[in-house]
This record gives C-alpha cells, structure tokens and sequence, in this order.
C-alpha cells in the first residue's frame, strides 16, 4: 500500500469509528436515577425523563427509579405526549431475578422473560404480569406509591 491509500484508509476508519461511536450512544444503558422517599412515596422528577442533545430535548419513555431502602427498583414510564406516568417493579415474577430496562421492554437476565412497558408478559416462561404502582404527578413531581 502506498502513502496515500495508507492516510485514505486510516481516514476512513477513524470517520468509521466516530459514527459507530455515535450509534453505540443512542443503544446505551438506560437512564437511572436515586429517587427521593416521601413518606411511602418514590419521587422521581418530571424532568428526569429529560436528555439534551445536539436537536434539542429528546424524552425517554422510561427511566428507572432507585432508592436504598427498595429491593427492587422501580421503572417509571412517561406517555409519548408526556400526559401520564406509570410504574412497574422491577422484579421478574417468574422466580424473583431483578429485570433490566432495554428499550422499550424489561427483560429477565436469569430465564428470558419479556415484559412491557405496562408490565404485560410478552415472552415467557414467566406467567404472571409485573406489579404496578399507583402514580400521580404533583409540584413537577411523579409520586409513586410504595404501599
């Protein structure tokens, strides 16, 4: 190879590797907050859902929700209009593993189980839908109740 096609291929690959880069960004973790207790409510902010980018604001449509004294956190989804708020345990209902948020579906590490957003079993061998938690907005804030 000579002088040049060197430089033009490692040009090349060093453009290459700033968009994968970028693309692996967007795939990232998911968003995870330390919510506040109040009483026997989690508080997560309404801005939470929030992420600056280079196009503006851009809203997550779920975030987990995490505290010291939960065994499980708590997922926490936001409507594509941003009018109501929901929550789900993040605990597998098949034998108890702690789920994982990707995308728009929670996912059991130990046995494959899929869950939607709302808790719905979309893929088993779990059976049995996730437990919800009321939600209700107040002063910018979602409570969502423990109890």
């Amino acid at each position: 190879m000579d002088r040049l096609g060197f430089i033009k291929t490692c040009g090349l690959a060093c453009l290459g590797a700033g968009y994968a880069i970028s693309f692996l960004e967007g795939c990232g973790a998911s968003k995870r907050i330390i919510a506040e207790m109040q009483a026997s409510d989690l508080v997560v902010p309404l801005n939470a859902f929030a992420v600056e980018g280079k196009k503006g604001t851009k809203y997550l449509p779920a975030i987990i929700a995490d505290h010291s004294q939960l065994k499980d956190p708590v997922c926490v989804m936001r409507s594509e209009d941003g009018q109501t708020y929901g929550a789900v345990l993040m605990r597998c209902t098949h034998q108890g593993a702690q789920l994982q948020l990707f995308g728009d579906k929670l996912q059991c590490p130990a046995h494959g189980s899929e869950f939607n957003l709302q808790g719905t079993v979309l893929q088993g061998p779990a059976n049995a839908a996730l437990r919800t938690l009321k939600t209700r907005v107040q002063d910018n804030n979602i409570l969502i109740s423990l109890q």
